[in-house]
């Protein structure tokens, strides 16, 4: 079994053992330089990779409202741990939401995950954070018309695409 593979085959044994007691949606877990899994009964999972962590923290992943625009919003504390290695976030879309996206929130201020996408496979969004913040799931808009070459559509706008410093703002449908 892959490393990959088997972080989730982890990741879910996790999540359905604590569906199966009942518990609330939160989840803790120590965790260390060796890595770790805090799941939620709700279907949130935070995996943290080997030599991420240099000692020993205890983790904390607990459901609160979300804000408006969002279907679930998941605090994990200690907030703005720097980590040394990217951590992945998973969390279980629902069968009628329609385009999810998961963003991490510092505040109240949205921010891009690394590497956000679907799992078709788990019916998850899942991404890669470098520090410990609040994790949102919000529906996603699409563009229409869509948007030009080196634009990128964030909530129904085209926006110049960051990882694309060359390109300028003009050009991009609005």
């Amino acid at each position: 079994m892959t490393r990959t593979a088997s972080r989730y085959f982890l990741v879910a044994a996790l999540v359905a053992a604590a569906t199966a007691c009942g518990r609330p949606s939160s989840g803790s877990a120590v965790i260390g330089p060796k890595g770790g899994v805090v799941a939620t009964s709700s279907g949130f999972a935070l995996s943290i990779p080997a030599g991420a962590l240099s000692s020993e923290v205890e983790i904390h992943v607990t459901e609160v409202e979300p804000n408006d625009g969002a279907t679930h919003r998941f605090e994990i504390e200690p907030h703005d741990l720097q980590l040394q290695g990217k951590a992945h976030v998973s969390m279980k879309e629902g069968a009628d939401d329609g385009p999810m996206k998961l963003v991490g929130m510092e505040g109240e201020v949205e921010m891009q995950l690394e590497n956000e996408q679907e799992n078709e496979i788990e019916h998850a969004r899942e991404a890669d954070v470098d520090h410990l913040c609040d994790i949102e799931m919000r529906h996603q808009h699409a563009c229409d018309p869509a948007c030009d070459a080196g634009f990128e559509c964030d909530d129904g706008v085209c926006k110049v695409h960051v990882e694309d410093p060359a390109t300028t703002p003009h050009g991009g449908n609005p």
